[in-house]
């Protein structure tokens, strides 16, 4: 698992040469993004969940973390979405670093205890569109919850 946080936090550390986020770095916060917003409502503490996340995961300052979202919420309000996320997710990352992202879409989704009916609904189709079998995508929810002392539903 170590390894795959140093990837990810080398990926996220690498900025084009204006010092703009890569689309990569994009492509992972959309889709966190997309998973806080499964209900149409993207809420203040929901962002702030995302932001401290980015900044403890990747050793992100608060600030970048919140370029990083806002640069993500504008990639969102254009024509892209969840699979234009995933086809960049799917080239630039191996399979145990997709693993990782998809334990954290699963924090994020259980972050208030429990798994609401429009976030069960996209993490159905989550694992499917990173090319995680729904064993393994299954396997790392139990361990999310698990870690996050989140009874089964």
């Amino acid at each position: 698992m170590a390894d795959m946080s140093e990837r990810l936090t080398s990926v996220f550390e690498e900025q084009g040469e204006d010092g703009a986020f890569t689309i990569l770095q994009v492509a992972v916060c959309a889709l966190l993004i997309k998973a806080a917003s499964a209900d149409d409502d993207f809420q203040p503490e929901e962002r702030a969940m995302i932001q401290g996340q980015l900044s403890q995961r990747f050793a992100m300052e608060s600030e970048k973390a919140s370029a990083l979202i806002d640069s993500a919420l504008e990639f969102l309000g254009g024509s892209n979405g969840l699979y234009a996320c995933s086809m960049v997710l799917n080239d630039e990352l191996d399979d145990s670093e997709r693993e990782s992202l998809l334990a954290m879409v699963w924090e994020i989704m259980y972050a208030d205890g429990f798994l609401h009916q429009y976030e069960e609904r996209l993490m159905r189709r989550v694992g499917p569109i990173l090319d995680i079998e729904e064993e393994d995508s299954l396997r790392i929810r139990d361990e999310v919850r698990s870690r996050m002392e989140v009874s089964p539903e």
